[in-house]
């Protein structure tokens, strides 16, 4: 008790503003404790050091969380769009494909740049599922549209996607030409 007269004696003396930063104030406990500091900024922020660590990361985890969802949700739209596409380029295809249960059509259309890997993922889908007279019609209109050497074309210049689906294309026509290509595709990381 003698200590916090001393310590308001000794303001009233050299006034508040001079011993502001050393003035205590008596707790319940008698004992003394130093003078609150004035709120900060964030007043809904915690103020312990280790709970603003604790509250600073929660607020990391909800708006990593968001960002989370974000990417899934543009992802499923990529994937939307991506589908959409692929049925829309099958549907150009899939009357040309039909006709060759019966024969090979007469007209056949140049298959553009941008189509080559669906128009080849249609026709290895449609030549896995017929047999017999129907599969050998679509070989032989992968013969008439050079559907080799558009997959030896996108072996040796496309992505792994398509490579790979003219891997499988040129192992339906049995093309054995590309045995060594093959062999190094394989042999490459």
């Amino acid at each position: 008790m003698n200590r916090v007269r001393y310590i308001v004696g000794k303001a009233f003396s050299l006034g508040f503003a001079a011993v502001s930063d050393r003035l205590t104030t008596l707790r319940l406990d008698h004992s003394l404790s130093a003078v609150p500091e004035p709120a900060s900024p964030f007043f809904w922020a915690p103020q312990d050091p280790i709970l603003q660590v604790v509250f600073l990361i929660g607020v990391g985890i909800i708006i990593f969380s968001f960002l989370m969802l974000l990417a899934v949700f543009l992802l499923r739209m990529r994937l939307m769009i991506r589908e959409k596409r692929q049925r829309s380029y099958e549907g150009q295809w899939q009357p040309l494909l039909a006709q060759c249960l019966f024969a090979v059509p007469q007209t056949l259309p140049n298959v553009p740049r941008n189509m080559r890997y669906h128009f080849l993922r249609a026709w290895n889908f449609h030549h896995e599922s017929l047999v017999g007279a129907s599969q050998q019609n679509l070989e032989a209109l992968a013969k008439e549209m050079n559907l080799q050497g558009i997959a030896r074309e996108m072996m040796h210049t496309g992505s792994l996607r398509e490579q790979l689906m003219a891997v499988m294309t040129l192992g339906h026509l049995r093309d054995r030409t590309q045995w060594h290509d093959l062999r190094a595709l394989v042999a490459s990381p």
